[in-house]
C-alpha cells in the first residue's frame, strides 16, 4: 500500500561569513520574512505529510574547523548557539504562518491536515559526522568542494541521508520524497501530479528520476521565471518577453546541454549553417524538457544508493544536481532516454519569483560576471558525461569502471586528466564560438564569449581570473607575496617595482585588493610565465606531474615554457593562484570519480543509523498505513 502524502526536502542556506553569531531582532525578522510565504504554501498542501528543512550552518562550521588540521573538531558556544537560534527562528516562522492562515482562511484551514516540519542542523548530524570522521577524516571533506566551497549539490548529502534511511525502513519507504528549492512555492495540484507518477514507478524495481517544472497552470509562460536556465539578461527589458532571435538561444542550448524547448523550434542561423558544414542535423535536443532539481525532483532509492550527489565540486556548474546526474545514470545504462522513461511531468508546475525586486543592473552584471561561466561549465560537464552521438563520455566511462569493478579499480589519473581536458577544451571552444557568432537579440553573451575565448585559448592570466568572489585569490596571493616566507614568494615579490612592493607589504588583507594592484599582479605573473626562470625556482620542491613532464619533453621554443610555468605556479601556489575554468572542471570531475569510489563507505555509515542516533530520520507521517508491510 503506497501513501497518499509526500515528504519534501528543502535546503535553507545561511551564510556564516562575517557573522557575529548573535541574533538580534532585525536578523530574526529578516529570516522569518524570507521564509514565511513558502512555509504558508506548504501548510496549505494537505497532500504533504512532512517537510525536511536543512540548515547548513553547522556543516559549514564543521568544514571550516576541519581545515584547522587539529586532532578534534571544536566549536565555540557562540557558534552552536547561532546554529540553534537559526532553527528556532524557522520554528517561529511556522507558528506565524499558521496564525496568518487561520486568520486568512478561517475554518477552511484544517490544522490537523497540515504537514509537520523537521528542521535539520548540526546536532542531527553529529552521529553520522563522527562515524565518517572515525572511518576516514577525508570523508568529511567531501561534504563540500575544496576549501569549504558550497556549490549547488553540496546540501544534497543530507538529502541523500534521508532518501537512503527512509528507503530501507518501512513504512517510510511508502512515502515519496520530492526536492523543492527554498524559493519555490508549492501547491497541492503539482504535488498531486508528482505523487501519481511516483506511486506508479515505485511499484517497479527500475531506477527513475523525474520532476515537475516552473510556472503556473493555465497562465502564459514567463521567460524570466519558468525556464530552468536564467534569461533575465536576454528578455526585452520592458515587456520581459523573448524575441524570435532570443528564443533560438534556448534551442541552441539543447544541442550542448539540457533541453529547454521542443525540437521543432528553430536553432540560430549560425548553428544551422555550422551543422550543415559538419554534414549533420541538430539532434541532441531531447524529447522532454529537462528535469529540474528545485521543482519536485523525485529519484528512486536505487539512484542515490548507486551514485552520490556531485557534492564535492568546487566549481559552480549549472544543471549539476538534476540534468547532469540523470545524464550520468542514462550513460551508465541505469535508465532509458525519454520518452521511454519519464523526465518531466507536464502541468506539475511550481511558482518561482527570481527577481522580486525587479531585474536590476546588479542582476545583469551577475549574469556577465557569474552566470555565463556557470552555463558554460554545465555544457562542458555535459560533454564529459555524454558525447554528441549519445555515447558514454570520458567521465561516464571512468565512473562506470569504478561502479562495475567493486569500487576498488585503479586508473591512471594523469591519463584520465588528459582525456577530460581534451574534451573540456574542445567543448568550451565550440560553445564559445557559437555564442560569439549567433544572433540572440542582444550582444551581452556575444561580448562575454569573445573575451572568454581569449582566456580559454591562452595560458596567460587575465585580470578577470582574479575575483574576490573566490575564497583563494587575490587576497591570499597578496598576503603570500607580502609575507615572502618561501623562495618562490620572494622571487615573485622581487619582480615588482619598489613602489608596488611597498603597497603589497602594507596590505593587511581586510579589504579587496585595489584594481590597479590587480592589474600589476596579473602583468607581473604573465612576465614570469614567459621566462624560464620560474622552472628553475620551482623544480626543487614542486612535484612534476606526468603532464608537466610531457610538456617539458616537447618543449623546443621559448614560448612553450608558458604552459609549463603556469602548471608549476598552480601547483606551488595551489590556493593563491587561480586555475583556468577548464582545469577546475577537470579537477572536479576527477574528485567525483574518487567520491564514487568512497560512496559505499558513506552508504554503509548511513545505513547503520538507528532511531536512537537520528530519530528525525524516522519521523512518521500521519497516515493510516499498516505497521508492517503487507505480503
Amino acid at each position: 500500500m503506497l501513501a497518499s502524502k509526500a515528504v519534501v526536502f528543502t535546503h535553507l542556506p545561511v551564510s556564516i561569513d562575517g557573522q557575529s553569531f548573535v541574533y538580534n531582532s532585525k536578523m530574526i525578522n529578516k529570516l522569518i520574512k524570507r521564509v514565511l510565504p513558502y512555509f504558508k504554501a506548504y501548510l496549505r498542501c494537505q497532500n504533504i505529510g512532512l517537510v525536511y528543512v536543512y540548515v547548513d550552518t553547522g556543516v559549514r562550521l564543521t568544514l571550516r574547523h576541519l581545515m584547522e588540521q587539529a586532532d578534534t573538531i571544536q566549536f565555540t558556544i557562540a557558534e552552536l548557539e547561532f546554529e540553534q537560534n537559526t532553527r528556532n527562528c524557522l520554528k517561529l516562522a511556522v507558528h506565524k504562518a499558521i496564525d496568518q492562515l487561520n486568520k486568512e482562511l478561517g475554518s477552511s484551514f484544517k490544522l490537523t491536515c497540515r504537514p509537520d516540519f523537521q528542521f535539520i542542523g548540526l546536532p542531527h548530524l553529529f552521529t553520522l559526522i563522527h562515524s565518517l570522521y572515525r572511518i576516514d577524516r577525508g570523508l568529511i571533506q567531501d561534504l563540500a568542494g575544496k576549501e569549504e566551497r558550497f556549490t549547488y549539490d553540496s546540501p544534497k548529502f543530507v538529502e541523500a541521508i534521508i532518501r537512503i534511511v527512509r528507503g530501507i525502513h518501512y513504512p517510510h519507504t511508502q512515502f515519496p520524497i520530492f526536492r523543492i528549492d527554498e524559493d519555490v512555492e508549492v501547491n497541492e495540484t503539482a504535488i498531486g501530479l508528482l505523487l501519481d507518477h511516483a506511486r506508479e514507478v515505485m511499484q517497479s524495481p527500475d531506477l527513475c528520476f523525474f520532476s515537475g517544472g516552473y510556472g503556473r497552470y493555465g497562465e502564459p509562460l514567463d521567460p524570466v521565471n519558468d525556464y530552468a536556465v536564467r534569461l533575465h539578461w536576454l528578455v526585452d527589458p520592458h515587456s520581459h518577453t523573448l524575441s524570435n532571435q532570443s528564443s533560438c538561444f534556448l534551442r541552441d542550448l539543447g544541442e550542448f546541454g539540457a533541453t529547454q524547448v521542443s525540437t521543432d523550434k528553430p536553432v540560430s542561423n549560425f548553428l544551422r549553417d555550422w551543422f550543415k558544414e559538419l554534414k549533420r542535423e541538430p539532434s541532441a535536443n531531447r524529447a522532454s524538457q529537462q528535469v529540474i532539481s528545485g521543482a519536485g525532483l523525485f529519484m528512486s532509492f536505487l539512484a542515490i544508493h548507486t551514485l552520490p550527489p556531485f557534492m564535492n565540486f568546487r566549481t559552480l556548474v549549472t544543471w549539476i544536481d538534476d540534468h547532469l546526474k540523470r545524464q550520468l545514470h542514462e550513460a551508465l545504462g541505469h535508465l532509458s532516454h525519454p520518452p521511454e522513461t519519464i523526465e518531466h511531468v507536464e502541468n506539475a508546475l511550481f511558482r518561482q519569483d527570481r527577481h522580486p525586486g525587479g531585474i536590476t543592473e546588479g542582476w545583469i552584471d551577475w549574469a556577465k560576471d557569474v552566470y555565463f561561466e556557470r552555463l558554460l561549465s554545465g555544457c562542458i560537464m555535459h560533454a564529459l558525461i555524454t558525447t554528441p552521438a549519445g555515447e558514454k563520455g570520458e567521465l561516464a566511462i571512468a565512473v562506470e569502471a569504478v561502479v562495475l569493478r567493486g569500487y576498488r579499480v585503479t586508473f591512471d589519473e594523469e591519463d584520465l586528466r588528459g582525456r577530460l581536458d581534451t574534451v573540456a577544451t574542445q567543448t568550451a571552444l565550440a560553445v564559445l564560438n557559437l555564442w560569439a557568432h549567433a544572433d540572440y537579440g542582444n550582444s551581452m553573451l556575444r561580448t562575454w564569449a569573445e573575451g572568454m575565448l581569449k582566456r580559454i585559448s591562452s595560458w596567460l592570466f587575465h585580470v578577470d581570473d582574479f575575483r574576490e568572489s573566490t575564497k583563494t585569490e587575490p587576497t591570499r596571493l597578496a598576503i603570500r607575496l607580502r609575507d615572502a616566507q618561501d623562495p618562490l614568494s620572494r622571487y615573485l615579490l622581487e619582480q615588482f617595482a619598489s613602489e608596488a612592493q611597498e603597497e603589497l607589504k602594507a596590505y593587511d588583507g581586510s579589504a579587496p585588493l585595489s584594481q590597479p594592484m590587480k592589474n600589476i599582479v596579473v602583468d607581473k605573473l604573465n612576465r614570469v610565465l614567459e621566462s624560464n626562470d620560474l622552472f628553475e625556482r620551482c623544480v626543487e620542491y614542486v612535484p612534476l606531474t606526468e603532464r608537466i613532464q610531457r610538456l617539458i619533453l616537447k618543449q623546443t621554443k621559448d614560448e612553450e615554457w608558458i604552459p609549463i610555468n603556469r602548471l608549476l605556479l598552480e601547483h606551488a601556489c595551489e590556493t593563491e593562484v587561480p586555475k583556468s575554468l577548464i582545469r577546475n572542471i577537470v579537477n572536479d570531475a576527477l574528485a567525483y570519480v574518487n567520491l564514487v569510489r568512497r560512496w559505499p563507505q558513506y552508504v554503509g555509515a548511513i545505513q547503520m543509523l538507528k532511531q536512537v542516533h537520528a530519530y528525525w530520520l524516522f519521523r512518521r507521517v500521519d497516515e493510516n498505513l499498516p505497521t508492517e508491510p503487507t505480503q
